[in-house]
């Protein structure tokens, strides 16, 4: 055999060895394959137990919390808690209570204000004989009575003259409406016992009938529809008048309603309270239940005011000129919810910090101006909020807890609430809470306790209107029944074409008893 022949069969050799290796080649490919795709699946699968599982605890954890939530709601009301956030005093956290100091030995009030009767009693005793006895003195002992309210029936007989062709007559008082037998202090009187003091019309009519006056449903519905015709633009005029206030307070309530009167159920519907703190006014406004973000919008357009208000989502998307102010009292009930957690009891005792300085001066009170106000917090309120924050980062960092877990929802709720909150200490006349407008959303609560529903969409407007009216003499400090029937009977006296200005004068920060 040649040379060539052995490199020939030296090249088929190679050749033939070089393909099975090819095939073994291809075949550890083919092979690593399978496994690459089984391993996928098998990661696949492993990712979705994963997932599931994630969302099983995500979901029992949101079950924990929900039920949680419905624990600390159902305590609170048996334990009759307020929602009130009570500042500690921390410089004497051991002080008395104002019930445990007591009256302090004060005088007892005479009550000046209340009207008197003098009764003169003579002794009772048998062997007493007034010419044989020496005056010696007198003891005064006083005892309040109680008279309860009553309607009065006044007959007036209008008396005719004559004196030639001349027919001279009495005049009695005009009604609150032409044809009613009604005088404005009833209106009156049913507005205050509903609107001020949350009592239901059928409530009210029973102890009109306890007091000896009976009077139809139907009537005393009628009476309040008839004010409302009377004092409609009077509230239109008040509701003008609070949103040109530079600085003003926001809030949501709410109130069910039927939303037509043949349904057999209601709705829950919204109420938006807006303050004015310039003039110490406000109102309630109701658009159909409605709490859309618009209506913010509408009624304050391209205003430059300073709004204070809860987390509401609708507040910030407002016009830039518009300066919005956090609730602290809002933001520290997050954390008030879990306060026997250290890291909340951390920023809540930082938060009480801001109180007790803020407490330590009052506005008008010992030349204490709104200037002085500004700087003062200007220098205690930067290293307190740069702790806070401080904190905040601290805890959201923290593997401690979940991402839904009570804790990290409170931090970043302040967190997203931090511009609202710096913007609090760069004005010295804003409050540090929106407390002010929970506390007249306490009247429509308690109505709400008090009674199922509104009827219909024109009585919650209705009672926006009279809340609006009895809420900003409250906070006038006027007593809502001297105020009511003097201003019925004034805007029935004004001609239709009557100028705002007139109205203005009727507003209760403007208003005086006659």
């Amino acid at each position: 055999m040649t040379k060539y022949d052995l490199y020939k069969e030296e090249i088929s050799r190679l050749k033939a060895e070089n393909a099975n290796q090819q095939a073994d080649f291809k075949s550890t490919i083919a092979d690593l394959k399978m496994v690459i795709e089984t391993l996928k699946f098998t990661i696949e699968s492993l990712q979705a137990t994963i997932n599931s599982k994630n969302n099983a605890i995500a979901e029992k954890d949101a079950d924990k919390t929900k039920l949680q939530n419905q624990v600390r709601g159902i305590s609170k009301l048996i334990d009759g808690k307020s929602e009130q956030t009570k500042v500690p005093d921390l410089q004497n956290p051991n002080a008395p209570t104002p019930k445990q100091r007591g009256n302090n030995k004060a005088k007892r009030c005479d009550h000046p204000e209340a009207e008197q009767e003098i009764i003169e009693l003579e002794p009772e005793d048998p062997q007493y004989v007034s010419l044989l006895a020496k005056y010696i003195g007198v003891t005064e002992v006083i005892r309040y009575f109680y008279v309860p309210g009553k309607i009065i029936k006044r007959i007036y007989k209008e008396k005719a003259y004559k004196q030639g062709e001349i027919i001279f007559t009495g005049h009695a008082p005009a009604a609150f409406r032409p044809g009613s037998c009604y005088d404005a202090s009833v209106v009156a009187g049913i507005c205050q016992l509903r609107y001020e003091f949350s009592m239901p019309v059928e409530r009210i009519l029973k102890l009109f009938d306890e007091h000896g006056f009976e009077m139809a449903k139907a009537t005393a519905h009628n009476l309040l529809k008839l004010a409302d015709k009377t004092l409609d633009r009077l509230y239109k005029v008040l509701r003008d008048t609070v949103l040109k206030n530079k600085y003003q307070n926001w809030d949501e309530t709410f109130h069910r309603t039927l939303t037509n009167e043949n349904e057999r159920g209601s709705r829950k519907a919204y109420l938006w309270e807006v303050i004015g703190r310039d003039d110490n006014l406000m109102f309630f406004y109701y658009d159909k239940g409605s709490r859309e973000k618009e209506i913010p919008k509408l009624l304050l357009k391209d205003a430059t005011i300073t709004l204070q208000s809860d987390a509401y989502a609708g507040y910030k998307e407002l016009s830039p000129t518009i300066t919005n102010l956090a609730c602290l009292a809002h933001i520290k009930r997050y954390f008030k919810d879990i306060e026997e957690d250290k890291d909340a009891k951390c920023i809540i005792s930082l938060i009480d910090k801001l109180y007790q300085k803020e407490h330590k001066h009052k506005i008008g009170e010992r030349g204490w101006s709104a200037d002085k106000n500004l700087k003062y917090r200007k220098e205690y309120s930067k290293p307190i909020l740069k702790e806070i924050k401080k904190e905040l980062f601290r805890i959201k960092t923290s593997d401690g807890y979940l991402p839904k877990s009570l804790i990290a929802v409170a931090v970043e709720h302040m967190l997203s609430q931090w511009v609202p909150i710096k913007n609090i200490f760069t004005m010295g006349h804003s409050d540090l809470d929106n407390n002010i407008a929970e506390r007249y959303n306490r009247y429509i609560s308690l109505s709400r306790k008090n009674s199922l529903f509104f009827g219909s969409h024109a009585g919650a407007q209705r009672a926006a209107m009279y809340y609006s009216l009895v809420c900003s003499c409250v906070m006038r400090g006027i007593r809502v029944f001297d105020y009511l029937p003097h201003v019925i009977n004034k805007v029935n006296s004004l001609p239709e074409d009557a100028l705002d200005k007139e109205y203005r004068e009727l507003l209760p920060d403007m208003w005086k008893k006659p």
